[in-house]
């Protein structure tokens, strides 16, 4: 055991071990567009998690841009584009839709102008019980 500093061998090496695991994970989680999307989408924290942890403006962009095209090219944006051409849909929410259910095409709302609201405050997040339920209580207002 270490007397100056009062730690043990072991406790060096597994200190070390975790951060380790912290980098590798830090590098695998930044090659991942989810991570970015699944942040974005939390209304208490969309772009503004990023100003806040001092990513720089062009790496905010990308964020941004990578978003919305992502969004783009997963969601109805007219009646002639989109994954579910042709098809019906059904209503599952304000930002999701399902082929299936009623003949009613629907148009999602723009990620643009989502990117632009307010952030929501973080206990209303958490007083309808957390994102998922926050965002089902959202879709039907």
């Amino acid at each position: 055991m270490d007397k100056k500093n009062c730690i043990c061998p072991i406790l060096k090496v597994a200190a070390k071990a975790a951060l380790l695991m912290i980098e590798k994970y830090t590098i695998l989680t930044s090659e991942s567009e989810v991570y970015y999307i699944a942040i974005v989408m939390c209304p208490d924290r969309k772009l503004d998690w990023f100003k806040e942890r001092d990513y720089h403006d062009e790496q905010i962009e990308e964020i941004k841009g990578m978003v919305v095209k992502r969004w783009t090219q997963n969601y109805k944006l007219d009646g002639n584009e989109g994954p579910y051409d042709g098809e019906t849909q059904k209503s599952l929410g304000r930002f999701v839709c399902k082929a299936g259910g009623s003949k009613k095409k629907l148009k999602p709302d723009s990620i643009e102008v989502y990117l632009r609201e307010s952030l929501v405050e973080e206990n209303n997040v958490q007083d309808m019980g957390g994102y998922l339920k926050y965002w089902t209580f959202t879709s039907k207002s």
